[in-house]
């Protein structure tokens, strides 16, 4: 009996088995899955890739999702094709060993992740991180995605697992404290940050990353020379001021 899986498992489309034959190749049914007739149209002649462009070009039409993307990648490693050797994978940036691996990886998450992470068109640096979670931190993420949140809440939610999921373990409400905690000190350390700009009269200084290193930006404003000579004094002689934001981000962890 011919396998009607291998191929209905890459794309699910309408039948339109009363058009055609179904095409079978080396025992693999390639389109009408649903066909029960005993009339096939038989190319054993092709090759395996010539096999996958019939399968896509005949039965699927239109853009390509990451669904679609992971179901040709098992499906290519499983007949032992070279997926540098398929364009449609150029098309769609899968260009490394790499993105082949995540693409294989993404096709083993649970449905629902998969849906939502296909709908919303998410890049594979995403699919990267979320293959870093543990399976107690992934779950938390399938959890969160069944209410299909926008892809900026998304983004935050998997962010927050990645930076904490390793402390929180199966316990979402430890996300929650350590988030308020570390909004406190963040606030803390901002006031602090501000009043030492207070010492400053002619130039403007500000964190150029939003802190995420220590890298200031100094700038300032002249209508005339006198403005120049006090804002160059500024920067030579109240140097401490500096000592102290630089003191400052080095105790919170900013480098």
């Amino acid at each position: 009996m011919f396998d009607r899986e291998l191929f209905r498992w890459l794309y699910l489309e309408n039948d339109r088995s009363d058009i055609y034959s179904p095409v079978v190749w080396n025992g693999y049914q390639l389109n009408y899955f649903d066909y029960a007739g005993e009339s096939f149209i038989i190319k054993d002649d092709y090759k395996p890739i010539d096999a996958l462009y019939f399968s896509i070009n005949f039965y699927k039409k239109g853009e390509l999702n990451l669904i679609h993307l992971s179901n040709l990648a098992c499906i290519v490693q499983k007949l032992g094709v070279l997926f540098s050797d398929i364009d449609l994978f150029k098309k769609y940036g899968i260009k490394s060993s790499f993105d082949f691996e995540l693409l294989l990886y993404f096709n083993k998450l649970p449905d629902k992740l998969k849906k939502y992470l296909s709908e919303k068109e998410v890049s594979l640096k995403y699919i990267k991180q979320i293959r870093s979670l543990s399976h107690d931190t992934l779950i938390h993420l399938v959890n969160f995605v069944e209410r299909f949140p926008s892809l900026g809440e998304f983004r935050g939610f998997l962010n927050d697992l990645f930076d904490f999921g390793g402390v929180i373990g199966g316990d979402l409400g430890q996300l929650k404290l350590i988030k308020r905690k570390r909004d406190e000190e963040y606030y803390t350390f901002l006031e602090s940050f501000n009043k030492i700009l207070m010492g400053f009269k002619h130039v403007q200084v500000r964190n150029s990353n939003n802190f995420e290193k220590s890298e200031l930006i100094i700038s300032f404003s002249i209508s005339n020379i006198d403005d120049l000579y006090k804002a160059l004094d500024e920067l030579t002689y109240n140097t401490d001021n500096f000592k102290k934001l630089f003191s400052l981000m080095e105790d919170y962890g900013i480098s």
